[in-house]
């Protein structure tokens, strides 16, 4: 399967070279790579059962290290109006990000794939139309929030809070986008619209179209970001909405943005009318018809303070409200909720513009609140509530090639 892969990216990487003597355009390959020597996490973690019974461990001195994230970026123009850009990721994982269900230094592992084809961020012909329009298809970002479909996360900060990686915001999706920048009264008003499957970049599981408008205002020295984006859900009947506001501002050696992000599903949770179960296959098994609004809401702000050209100093606060865990179930509407809370302090030198070091202290409160916890019961019950409380010291480096 490996051996696949690696001869699919090969192959890949051949034909992308034997495009450059068709004509007198060149192909560039270019990409970047986060590698963390050292990512330690220690802090408590709480169980509490319906009846109020806590439990409590502390524990930390985990040391984690990997190379967790490499892009491969590839871009060739065929002429004046026609480009194409494969954008191929792998990941990996430390284990010192803290999550349910384990104690701060019992993660679970999460598996790296390297050059799966797959693993396709961007993939995508750009046409460049009259009227400064450029209109692409296959693979891309979804444009909900700067900070991933502008791919912003990546030159702040070391580390991904829990907005960064949410997945109702990382999203990439397959379709068609359209990007134009216009001025209206004097402001400049970019616009992006996306058409796509509304599933996934590999399956449209919904057999519905989702779309996505964007626009991205600049008016005295503050830019804006409005999205809106709407699918419709696999049953035909309900959509699943987003949409978000953020602004973004420089001046002088501070940098300032900010984000927040809502998403809405309608009828999306169960919620079963008694708590009389105790086991994940009976609580599936006795849910009721009744639904509510399944919603994630979210929040971040960046602040960066140039020290100079080399040395910047970020802080990074990020929150998130999930209430759509353990399947969608749940037996009221204050039930199956997950809070995220991160803040991070970081130290940023750049060696030079295409290496930086960066020094990362984080501090994060982690709680859901669930009348029934299954991937707690090996701890020796049922738990109605987790709170997971740590502090998370990085250090890594980043390049760009």
């Amino acid at each position: 399967m490996m051996r696949n892969k690696l001869v699919f990216s090969i192959l890949t990487s051949i034909i992308l070279g034997l495009w450059s003597p068709v004509s007198s355009y060149e192909t560039t390959l270019g990409g970047c790579m986060r590698f963390l020597p050292y990512d330690s996490s220690s802090g408590t973690r709480l169980l509490r059962t319906a009846a109020g019974t806590e439990t409590t461990s502390t524990t930390g001195g985990y040391i984690g290290a990997a190379v967790d994230y490499i892009m491969l970026s590839y871009a060739h123009p065929f002429s004046e109006t026609v480009s194409i850009q494969l954008d191929q990721t792998y990941t990996s994982d430390t284990r010192s990000t803290p999550r349910f269900g384990s104690d701060i230094n019992a993660q679970r592992n999460t598996s790296a794939s390297l050059f799966n084809g797959q693993n396709w961020e961007n993939a995508k012909i750009i046409y460049r139309l009259p009227g400064g329009c450029l209109l692409s298809t296959g693979i891309m970002r979804l444009k909900l929030t700067w900070d991933y479909g502008d791919f912003l996360s990546w030159k702040d900060s070391i580390m991904e809070t829990k907005f960064s990686s949410l997945a109702d915001n990382a999203v990439s999706d397959s379709g068609l986008e359209l990007k134009k920048s216009f001025e209206v009264s004097g402001i400049k008003l970019p616009a992006t619209v996306q058409i796509v499957n509304g599933a996934s970049n590999h399956l449209d599981t919904n057999q519905n179209i989702g779309w996505l408008v964007k626009l991205e205002p600049e008016a005295m020295g503050v830019k804006w970001g409005m999205t809106y984006f709407n699918n419709r859900r696999s049953n035909g009947v309900d959509d699943d909405i987003r949409y978000s506001l953020g602004a973004e501002v420089t001046h002088g050696p501070i940098y300032f943005r900010s984000e927040c992000l809502a998403s809405f599903q309608a009828n999306g949770r169960s919620i079963q009318q008694t708590a009389s179960v105790t086991s994940k296959n009976a609580y599936t098994s006795a849910k009721t018809s009744s639904t509510d609004l399944a919603r994630t809401t979210g929040y971040n702000a960046v602040l960066k303070y140039s020290l100079s050209d080399q040395l910047n100093l970020i802080a990074n606060y990020a929150c998130v409200w999930i209430n759509n865990i353990n399947g969608g179930y749940a037996f009221n509407a204050d039930d199956a909720r997950e809070t995220y809370i991160d803040f991070a302090c970081s130290l940023q030198y750049y060696l030079d513009r295409n290496i930086m070091i960066m020094c990362t202290l984080e501090n994060s409160n982690y709680t859901r609140n669930d009348s029934l916890l299954p991937t707690n019961i090996k701890d020796g019950g049922t738990y109605a509530y987790e709170n997971l409380a740590f502090n998370r010291l990085i250090l890594g480096t980043r390049i760009s090639f």
